[in-house]
């Protein structure tokens, strides 16, 4: 089920509820960006009743300046994990530590707007049907550059094209999928749910096209609750893409011809990108048995590459 409606920040002035929202920052090995990203935290105009940073394993001295940052916010708990187990792992960590009955999960580089959690809790307390408040995300980086503006300018244009389309449709989640920053869950959507541990890209998607097939609800808002890192340099993903698209193939969650052939060919890509022409052939040859679907998805997956 799917919600899509337009939200004034102006209507919920007179909130008087408490924030019942616990904010989950995962981080590893990296300090540049965690104070911003907690300070964004609790300068909600709705505060949330914790926040809690999970170090997933940090290298000892880098470990020593997420706990000094993390010593400036008394509202702020730190939990250090032993061993690096990945940002799922850490995330369900944190899912068990909240107390919150609501959950947002916060990466250690993005930002969160003032009034997101104000909407978001609004909204979820008026609408007890609906299990998860989606809102808009702009992309941010320290310096603009070719690579930033060709993300911005696609992003902007995917976000226009499917944010109010339902949940349920083909493209939402496989296609478009809304930054994890820009939801807030009821925490009960994780007692039949967690991240996918095994994955290290992708891991959103997985959950919440996992969540979609179980039935989780979800509203879609104007309002733009957070803004996402654009970092200069990423790292490597072709091999951790293809572990998630054959994961997603094998879960028995695609529901239409079209999502079956998008992910087909989005898998024959990035085999031919790792020079695995022979199994890209493979999987190409999938989405030939049903001419007029292939003609969608290969519109659509040159619109979401290029």
């Amino acid at each position: 089920m799917y919600f899509a409606t337009f939200i004034s920040i102006d209507s919920f002035n007179n909130l008087n509820t408490l924030s019942r929202v616990s904010i989950i920052v995962t981080v590893y090995n990296r300090v540049a960006f965690l104070r911003a990203a907690l300070t964004s935290a609790l300068a909600q105009s709705l505060p949330p009743c914790e926040v809690l940073v999970i170090d997933d394993g940090s290298d000892t001295e880098q470990a020593a300046e997420i706990a000094a940052i993390v010593a400036e916010f008394d509202q702020v708990k730190l939990t250090r994990l032993e061993r690096n187990g990945g940002v799922s792992a850490a995330r369900n960590y944190g899912v068990d530590l909240a107390t919150g009955d609501y959950l947002l999960f916060l990466d250690d580089d993005d930002l969160l707007e003032e009034h997101f959690l104000k909407v978001a809790v609004s909204y979820l307390e008026q609408h007890s049907t609906v299990d998860v408040f989606i809102s808009r995300t702009t992309l941010f980086a320290e310096r603009s550059s070719a690579r930033f503006e060709r993300l911005r300018r696609y992003y902007t244009y995917i976000q226009q094209r499917d944010h109010f389309k339902s949940a349920n449709h083909p493209a939402y989640f496989l296609i478009y999928c809304p930054a994890i920053h820009s939801m807030v869950f009821r925490k009960g959507t994780f007692q039949q749910h967690r991240f996918p541990e095994d994955l290290t890209y992708g891991e959103d998607r997985y959950l919440l096209m996992h969540m979609r097939n179980e039935g989780v609800t979800f509203h879609s808002t104007d309002v733009v609750g957070g803004r996402y890192r654009i970092h200069e340099q990423e790292p490597p993903l072709i091999a951790r893409q293809l572990t998630f698209i054959q994961k997603l193939g094998r879960s028995g969650w695609l529901r239409s011809p079209f999502e079956k052939a998008y992910l087909h060919l989005l898998e024959a890509y990035f085999l031919m990108k790792a020079g695995q022409w022979f199994k890209a052939l493979g999987a190409g040859l999938y989405i030939l048995q049903s001419p007029r679907v292939m003609g969608e998805a290969v519109i659509a997956f040159v619109r979401s590459r290029f």
